[in-house]
């Protein structure tokens, strides 16, 4: 039931590489519906938009 509640929350992880070789990542979460958030709080979790590019 948890897992199910959790399912639409997601990680999209995006690598290129360049033509010099270097390795271009981006991260990007999906915003978490309402229930996920009830969720990530009640065990600490403050969710954040997570958007990292490396």
């Amino acid at each position: 039931m948890i897992r199910n509640k959790l399912a639409h929350w997601d990680r999209a992880t995006t690598r290129v590489r360049t033509v010099d070789g270097r390795l271009i990542e981006n991260r990007q979460d999906t915003p978490p519906g309402r229930e996920a958030v009830e969720i990530a709080r009640a065990v600490g979790v403050e969710p954040e938009p997570h958007r990292k590019q490396i």
